[in-house]
């Protein structure tokens, strides 16, 4: 993965530097290991911040400009 200039590099990063979140311990693990792995599952409860990182997760990939995932 090619870093840009200015953008965290992973959205763990993104989340608790750039937009200064409070996550909880699983959030972190989760979007930790969106960097690691090709597809993360997370099977869990209503209510428990799933949503909430897969929003800050979208929204890193998106002003990140990486044009390459691996798929």
């Amino acid at each position: 993965m090619q870093e840009q200039p200015g953008i965290a590099p992973t959205p763990l990063e993104f989340a608790s530097d750039t937009l200064g979140m409070k996550l909880w311990s699983k959030q972190e693990e989760v979007l930790g290991s969106l960097v690691e792995h090709r597809r993360v599952a997370v099977k869990s409860g209503n209510g428990l911040g799933k949503g909430f990182c897969a929003a800050v997760a979208l929204l890193w990939f998106a002003v990140s400009g990486l044009v390459e995932w691996r798929w």
